[in-house]
């Protein structure tokens, strides 16, 4: 038989001898009222026969578990060393590679934010592009339509002369040149602004920029980095490190009150001490049987 098991055995007899006693008082206290001083004393009575249990019970306790808490103690004290060791090499190890790993990652997040920037770059110059061409296409449009209606005014004739011209100017805009005698004076091209334009090409040229729009619209909602209330971890190879939110108080002062805790151990002790007035404390007395 080992010695714990020795140790358990006889605790739990005196564990069971104590409790049938204590069944027996309890009984006799169960039936206890007090209404006279003699019933006074007897209460008085069972109070110091269960202090004094308490006492004993404590006490045989404190017997048995000492022994086995003085060799919880020493096997502690065994291996305190080696670990402390073990600490400090974890620790020593542990500080270059969160160092590496913290260049590792600002490379890595440098070097994302300039593919972003390039991204961010080209796509500036292809809408750029685009607004030109749209821009292109829609003075070819305005041009052509303008061309058309000079060719058929000139063609239905509107009383032009026989020294009337038709010719193109250095836009390429058709331009009719009336003779001095000419009853019909030509107007010059309208200007792009305000001009008619033919409903389905202007409704492919909207649609085709919408898309457009839309298409870049979903390339940089997959480039964005969307910031994280939870800790960020980086792996490289077998490395793994994360990043934490830390805190730490400058100024006591301006903490709000939600993140302070009231020590009341203190307070109870400055109570007994003579305190008496304490804002947002209730101080008061009451009655004891010791």
């Amino acid at each position: 038989m080992t010695e714990e098991v020795a140790l358990t055995l006889n605790a739990k007899a005196t564990a069971e001898d104590m409790l049938s006693r204590v069944e027996q008082l309890a009984a006799k206290v169960a039936r206890l009222q007090i209404e006279s001083d003699s019933d006074a004393g007897v209460a008085a009575e069972h109070l110091q026969t269960v202090k004094a249990w308490i006492s004993g019970c404590e006490e045989q306790r404190t017997t048995l578990v000492k022994p086995l808490n003085e060799t919880i103690k020493r096997i502690n004290d065994m291996f305190r060393v080696p670990r402390q060791k073990l600490e400090q090499l974890r620790d020593a190890i542990r500080k270059p590679l969160t160092d590496y790993q913290a260049r590792k990652r600002a490379e890595a997040e440098a070097a994302e934010r300039e593919r972003l920037r390039l991204a961010a770059e080209a796509e500036a110059k292809r809408r750029a592009a685009d607004e030109a061409e749209r821009k292109r296409q829609e003075a070819i449009l305005h041009r052509q339509l303008h061309n058309d209606e000079t060719a058929e005014l000139w063609n239905d004739g509107q009383g032009h002369g026989d020294g009337c011209t038709m010719e193109k100017n250095a836009d390429g805009y058709l331009v009719i040149r009336c003779a001095p005698e000419c009853p019909t004076k030509a107007p010059p091209p309208a200007p792009l602004e305000g001009r008619p334009k033919a409903p389905t090409m202007v409704q492919r040229i909207l649609e085709e920029r919408a898309k457009s729009d839309a298409e870049a619209a979903e390339r940089a909602a997959a480039q964005a980095i969307v910031p994280s209330a939870k800790a960020s971890v980086y792996t490289e190879g077998r490395l793994t490190s994360r990043r934490r939110w830390k805190s730490e108080i400058v100024n006591p002062e301006l903490v709000p009150s939600q993140y302070r805790v009231i020590d009341e151990k203190l307070i109870r002790a400055a109570v007994r001490a003579g305190e008496r007035e304490i804002p947002g404390v209730r101080i008061w007395q009451e009655e004891e049987v010791l």
